[in-house]
């Protein structure tokens, strides 16, 4: 037995009443974020090298190049050199830590994790009033171990770029947010 609707929308087709529903469920809902307003006071940026607190050589390369290049992808911002900026985000490395996450029956590790903490700000120009901080942000990714030194260094390069990309991500995410 097949039951069939009947009633006055019975003679529209069926796309146009998905369509309504979908039209009316999405009235008053927008994406997140705020847009552009002409009232900013921070428009363009710029990016120092971050220091480094860490025992790990040129982590503060891959961060702060992650920074400026995540940074290139704001709409509302700019990426400016020191003398023309609005605003200047500083970052400091606290920690880089490797551990071994998985290892097999001998106890050699097949797995590391690598995990990052820093501490950014940004601060206006020339007054130096900070608009925005970040006192620890920190996250871990992890990568395959190898028992040939050189391919175990071009692991652990690589983790630590993505991990620098996905920190950027993250931290200029909250900031462009107003968190």
């Amino acid at each position: 037995m097949v039951y069939r609707f009947r009633g006055p929308l019975s003679r529209l087709p069926l796309p146009l009443i998905l369509f309504g529903l979908l039209a009316l469920s999405s009235c008053g809902y927008r994406l997140g974020g705020h847009p552009c307003d002409a009232s900013a006071e921070v428009r363009r940026v710029a990016v120092p090298l971050f220091q480094n607190r860490s025992y790990s050589p040129r982590a503060e390369d891959f961060l702060t190049q992650a920074f400026r290049d995540r940074l290139a992808f704001l709409p509302c911002y700019r990426l400016s050199n020191l003398d023309r900026s609005d605003a200047v985000l500083r970052g400091t490395i606290l920690s880089v830590d490797s551990y071994p996450v998985a290892v097999d029956r001998e106890f050699l590790a097949l797995e590391y994790g690598l995990r990052m903490a820093l501490s950014l700000s940004l601060e206006s120009r020339p007054e130096g009033r900070v608009l925005w901080r970040a006192e620890r942000v920190e996250d871990e990714i992890r990568f395959y171990a190898s028992s040939e030194p050189l391919l175990f260094q071009d692991n652990r390069r690589e983790a630590m770029k993505r991990l620098a990309w996905r920190l950027a991500e993250r931290a200029l995410d909250q900031l462009s947010l107003g968190f």
